[in-house]
């Protein structure tokens, strides 16, 4: 996966990387409304980086696709596991506490993959500057 991103902060250890979401489609972003316009930062390691500059970042798609499918096969055994528990626990209750069960699995997921995103930052990126 290649992105291309400006360097929008740098400190003596970290730059950090706006980069723009790559077309899912393959057409110019924005032209058709579906993707998300909206950008994310990267930090990478400051290695004589300068504000503004243009920087081409090559991630490994099997690092990338690992934590894509870590992430969200926890966040759904956490909700299928969350549904069970609620549902065993509160038999007489019905099916609403087994989706309230769920949907507390699914937050506490998201918490556990947002807790975990340090892990996800040291994938290591290839840098190359564009300018």
């Amino acid at each position: 996966m290649n992105l291309i991103g400006k360097i929008e902060k740098v400190d003596p250890k970290f730059a950090t990387v706006f980069v723009q979401p790559a077309s899912a489609c393959g057409g110019h972003c924005g032209s058709c409304g579906g993707c998300s316009q909206e950008g994310r930062n990267i930090k990478i390691k400051n290695q004589d980086y300068r504000l503004g500059q243009w920087l081409e970042i090559e991630v490994d798609d099997n690092k990338a696709l690992y934590a894509l499918l870590t992430s969200a096969g926890l966040i759904l055994a956490l909700l299928f596991a969350g549904y069970y528990l609620f549902t065993n626990l509160f038999p007489q209750s019905g099916e609403i506490i087994g989706v309230l069960g769920a949907i507390i699995g699914i937050l506490v997921g998201s918490i556990i993959v947002k807790l975990l995103e340090p892990v996800w930052q040291k994938i290591e990126y290839e840098v190359r500057p564009l300018d």
